[in-house]
């Protein structure tokens, strides 16, 4: 169960999740793994790790997939109805349990969330690894909306990234993309995305195809859209 958790994991979290375990028992079988130098107790006992990482990844493969992916999801719900727990497992780590315990969306909401965090205090190459997996993740979803407005967020946050780093022909592909996804969702639910139609202007190959873009905004996005993104367009 520990390797679920990872190479280091918090002695609270292992202790809720091995219930119906005592904490006799359990504490009993920590020592044993730390007496044949498996493990080691760090930070006062607080926490455990595997004293190597291929340790850690042989028990963990050694258990079947579903098993695997219950106790990750009961790690999930144990963090979610014990906000205490939530000091032990950041975002970044709770959205792979999520992921591993196939609750997809929801993992793919907290990377984001995670690159989002990133973004503002101006990391660069670490977010724009975690959207590109989020971009990739969601093309497996099922079509619909809240694929899309993954998808919309993803782009949002990735264009400008990919612009900056690689130029803006490298991302054109990514913005003509955006651009289809926007007009695809609800217009009720564009607003926050206007940057994504604003990347794909600027990404245009040359100033013709700059010029047909602006009018495609202006007679597109005019009519149904909310008062801010109406003004963009005509800007």
């Amino acid at each position: 169960m520990a390797s679920v958790l990872g190479r280091e994991y918090p002695y609270r979290l292992l202790s809720r999740l091995t219930l119906p375990y005592t904490t006799h028992e359990l504490d009993a079988d920590l020592q044993r793994l730390t007496d044949h130098g498996l493990q080691e107790a760090i930070t006062n006992g607080y926490n455990y790790a595997f004293r190597h990482a291929l340790m850690r990844d042989v028990a963990y493969d050694s258990q079947l997939r579903a098993v695997r992916r219950e106790l990750h999801g009961q790690v999930v719900d144990l963090v979610d109805s014990e906000p205490p727990l939530a000091r032990d497992v950041p975002d970044i780590l709770l959205a792979e349990h999520c992921l591993a315990a196939e609750r997809t969306i929801r993992g793919l909401e907290l990377l984001l969330q995670v690159a989002e965090d990133a973004l503002r205090r101006f990391a660069l190459r670490a977010p724009r690894s975690i959207l590109e997996r989020v971009l990739a993740l969601s093309a497996e979803l099922v079509p619909g909306s809240r694929r899309d407005l993954i998808q919309l967020k993803t782009i949002s946050l990735l264009g400008p990234l990919i612009t900056l780093l690689d130029g803006h022909r490298l991302a054109s592909a990514l913005y003509q993309t955006g651009k289809d996804l926007y007009f695809a969702v609800h217009a009720s639910e564009r607003a926050p995305f206007f940057p994504v139609l604003w990347g794909w202007w600027f990404t245009a190959g040359d100033l013709i195809e700059q010029t047909r873009r602006s009018e495609i905004l202006i007679r597109d996005v005019t009519p149904d859209a909310d008062r801010v993104s109406r003004l963009q367009a005509l800007h």
